[in-house]
């Protein structure tokens, strides 16, 4: 994964969010209420958008596609962006 988008995101999120820093298969996670919100996974980022952004916001860019393991949808709400789509610090906070 990615340390310094690792990094970014820590830094962007740490006061927005009463969030709890952790590990998904070894990769930063982090959690809300007993959620995951985002994580870092191979060259994606994995965040929770819900249901009805995750399919408009999928449909719209080829860099994002719903979340899976072994190419079988884990949840509609969950959404992969591809790391290199997320570009600069500015990139994130859109």
């Amino acid at each position: 994964y990615d340390r310094g988008l690792a990094t970014r995101l820590h830094e962007l999120t740490a006061t927005l969010f009463d969030r709890e820093e952790t590990q998904m298969s070894g990769r930063p996670a982090h959690m809300i209420n007993g959620h995951t919100c985002f994580a870092l996974w191979d060259d994606y980022l994995v965040i929770r958008v819900g249901n009805e952004s995750a399919s408009k916001l999928v449909g719209n860019d080829p860099r994002t596609r719903l979340f899976d393991l072994n190419e079988k949808t884990m949840n509609e709400g969950v959404m992969m962006i591809a790391t290199g789509a997320l570009g600069e610090e500015g990139d994130l906070r859109n």
